[in-house]
């Protein structure tokens, strides 16, 4: 049973029934998942409350809109607690942040569309701030997460992979910090950061077997630093990090190139302290 709710309707999930902590409820106790799509949209556009995903949700074919502060989590990665989509538009989103709200945690959790074609956002970001994803399956999407306009947003642990684009940085997504992650296999590029960006780092995670490239990077001050870059690319190309001409000060750090190379068209980028890197002329 939720925490502080022993005398309170388990479906209510009123975080004015919790008086030692916060408020947690459970799918299972809310309706299940028919009840998901409602019962998000009954508690917009804040909900300070922890939902836990306590069961496989099969068939979702519609956006699920979360409210602000609350925390979206699983019992696990791999299926235990799981948001399964199907029938989303190319660029329909699986999970969106109610506008302008923001103070959200997703962790622990599978978020997959099972459709065989790659369709739809599993997370799509716009104008919503302060987003941290800790322990999170994203896979099989046109694009995994999308972001637009939103700033401080932390991605750990997780695995973000088998998507069309792993992970897409539009128009001012500032200040993102991706760590430690698993950003593989997906059918273009793994990381497109767009921009007009800036403040953008990954750190330490892998990028292996995805089809075009690693990251294809096109705006100010993105860090790459510790990451380990394998078998991106067409084969006798390897392209691991694209910095392209509109880039500038791309700083390139202390990343593991098992085969790939950089391509730098960019402006004042630097690399150093790089593994068994083919680095081009430009490239410092």
């Amino acid at each position: 049973m939720a925490l502080g709710l022993a005398s309170a309707p388990a479906v209510a999930c009123d975080p004015a029934y919790t008086t030692t902590g916060p408020a947690y409820c459970f799918l299972s106790e809310v309706g299940g998942c028919a009840n998901l799509p409602a019962f998000l949209a009954a508690h917009q556009p804040i909900f300070p409350v922890t939902l836990v995903i306590d069961q496989q949700c099969p068939a979702i074919s519609q956006t699920l809109v979360l409210p602000g502060r609350m925390t979206l989590a699983g019992v696990g990665r791999d299926g235990e607690g799981a948001l399964l989509f199907q029938n989303l538009g190319l660029n329909v989103p699986a999970i969106a942040v109610a506008p302008g709200q923001g103070n959200i945690e997703i962790r622990d959790l599978l978020i997959r569309y099972i459709s065989p074609v790659p369709r739809g956002i599993g997370l799509r970001l716009n104008g919503n701030h302060m987003i941290s994803m800790n322990g999170v399956r994203i896979d099989r999407f046109n694009v995994g997460v999308e972001g637009t306009d939103s700033y401080s947003i932390v991605i750990n642990q997780s695995n973000i992979s088998d998507n069309r684009t792993n992970l897409y940085l539009g128009h001012q997504a500032n200040s993102w910090r991706v760590r430690d992650s698993i950003l593989g296999r997906a059918l273009g590029w793994s990381v497109i950061v767009r921009g007009p960006n800036n403040d953008v780092l990954f750190d330490g995670n892998r990028l292996e077997s995805n089809q075009l490239g690693g990251f294809q990077l096109f705006t100010l001050g993105t860090v790459l630093s510790n990451n380990r870059l394998e078998f991106n690319g067409q084969a006798g190309a390897w392209h691991g990090i694209e910095v392209r001409p509109t880039a500038q000060e791309t700083r390139i750090l202390s990343n593991t190139f098992s085969t790939d190379i950089i391509n730098d068209t960019g402006t004042d980028t630097r690399c150093a302290f790089n593994i068994n890197v083919a680095e081009p002329a430009s490239c410092l």
